[in-house]
C-alpha cells in the first residue's frame, strides 16, 4: 500500500462528523416535535452512545481486533451481521417507533448526498493501493448513482410535489439495494476466516480506523436512513400524535 495523500485522512474524518451531524439533526427535529424542551437530554444520550461507539471502534482497532479478531472466538464478522439485526429490532421496538414517527422524510433523503463523497474517498484509497478497484465506481461500486440522485428525488418530491410517493419508495429501496451489493463486495476484503479460502489479497484499510467506520458507521447510518424511510413511506404514522408540551 502507497503512502495516502495528506488530504485523505482529513477529508474522510470531516465526512463522518457531517454524517454524524446530520443524523443527530434529524433525530433532534424528531424529539423536539414529540417531547418539546424535554429532548435535550434525550438528544444528549443519543449522541454520547453514538459518539461511544465510534471511540470504541478506534479502540477495537487499536487493540489488532479487526487485523487478528479471526483467532479469537469473537469473530468480527459478528459485529457486521449484528448491526442490521439491531436496526431492524431499534426501529420496530415501540419505544424507538414512537420517537422517530415525526423524523424528515426530507431531511433523511437527502441524508444519501454523503455517498457522492464516500465514493472520492474510496477512489483514493484504491490509488494508494489501500482498497481494491471492485469497490470503486470502475468496479462493483454504483452507490454513487443513490448519492447523485437523492437531492433530485428530494428536490422533485418533496419542493416541487412533482413525483408520487411509488418512487420515492423505488428509490429507497433500490439505494439499498446498491448499499447491501457494496457491503457484499467490501466483506470479501475483510480479514474472515472465510476470506481467507478465497484468492482475493486482503485490502485492510476498511479494517483500520478511522476507515472502518464506513462499515460500522456511515453504512449503518444509510441502512437506517433507508429503513425508516421505507416505514414512514409504507407505514405512516397518524397525525393526531401527542404533541410537545
Amino acid at each position: 500500500m502507497n503512502q495516502l495523500p495528506a488530504y485523505v485522512t482529513p477529508s474522510f474524518i470531516f465526512l463522518i462528523l457531517a454524517t454524524l451531524v446530520m443524523i443527530l439533526w434529524i433525530i433532534q427535529d424528531s424529539l423536539q416535535k414529540q417531547f418539546g424542551q424535554k429532548s435535550k437530554k434525550k438528544l444528549l444520550r443519543i449522541a454520547l452512545i453514538l459518539l461511544f461507539w465510534i471511540d470504541l471502534q478506534g479502540i477495537l482497532s487499536y487493540t489488532g481486533y479487526y487485523q487478528e479478531g479471526t483467532n479469537s472466538f469473537w469473530d468480527p464478522l459478528w459485529i457486521f451481521t449484528s448491526i442490521p439485526l439491531f436496526l431492524i429490532y431499534f426501529l420496530l421496538s415501540p419505544s424507538p417507533a414512537k420517537i422517530l414517527r415525526h423524523a424528515s422524510l426530507e431531511a433523511l433523503t437527502y441524508l444519501h448526498s454523503i455517498r457522492i463523497p464516500l465514493t472520492l474517498v474510496f477512489w483514493w484509497l484504491y490509488e494508494a493501493g489501500a482498497l481494491p478497484q471492485t469497490l470503486t465506481y470502475e468496479g462493483f461500486n454504483f452507490d454513487f448513482l443513490a448519492g447523485f440522485s437523492a437531492p433530485l428525488f428530494a428536490y422533485l418530491y418533496f419542493s416541487q410535489k412533482r413525483l408520487p410517493k411509488n418512487a420515492l419508495i423505488i428509490w429507497n429501496f433500490s439505494a439499498l439495494a446498491l448499499i447491501l451489493v457494496l457491503c457484499y463486495h467490501a466483506l470479501f476484503y475483510f480479514p474472515f476466516p472465510s476470506q481467507k479460502l478465497t484468492l482475493l489479497q486482503p485490502k485492510l484499510a476498511l479494517a483500520s480506523f478511522p476507515y472502518l467506520l464506513v462499515l460500522t458507521f456511515i453504512i449503518p447510518v444509510l441502512l437506517f436512513s433507508h429503513l425508516l424511510s421505507l416505514k414512514l413511506l409504507l407505514f405512516p404514522p397518524s397525525k393526531s400524535g401527542d404533541s410537545p408540551p
